[in-house]
């Protein structure tokens, strides 16, 4: 009998996964991290062809900007701008909406003082 055992980390949870021959038996989570910081998510699946998940961390609740910019730097879309409670935060992105070309775009994401920018790729 082959079991595995996986971890992974989702946002601020920390999981254990147990498998048999390659099948995922159980998933379990097993510690909560404490997170105190702000924290930008390198988007997921990246690259990807049609939708994205961009996850970001608040400590506080405030107000928060996060948007979406070509790599020649001309603002696509505000993903969101608003006041934001404090803790993890996933947005869907979506480019069944805007049809955007394959190549390079980046993401900011504006809080406070907290100014973070990652790059995510369009292919198809």
């Amino acid at each position: 009998m082959k079991k595995t055992l996986l971890l992974s980390i989702f946002g601020t949870f920390l999981f254990v996964q147990t498998a048999l021959f390659g099948q995922v038996t159980t998933v379990n989570p097993i510690l909560f991290v404490n997170q105190t910081s702000y924290n930008l998510e390198q988007n997921s699946p990246n690259p990807f062809q049609m939708n994205t998940k961009i996850g970001f961390y608040l400590p506080v609740a405030q107000f928060a900007e996060l948007k979406l910019f070509s790599i020649s730097g001309i603002e696509v879309t505000t993903l969101t701008n608003g006041e934001m409670a404090a803790g993890q935060h996933q947005i869907n992105f979506s480019n069944y909406s805007y049809n955007l070309p394959s190549g390079v775009y980046y993401y900011t994401l504006k809080a406070g003082d907290f100014i973070e920018t990652k790059l995510m790729t369009i292919g198809r």
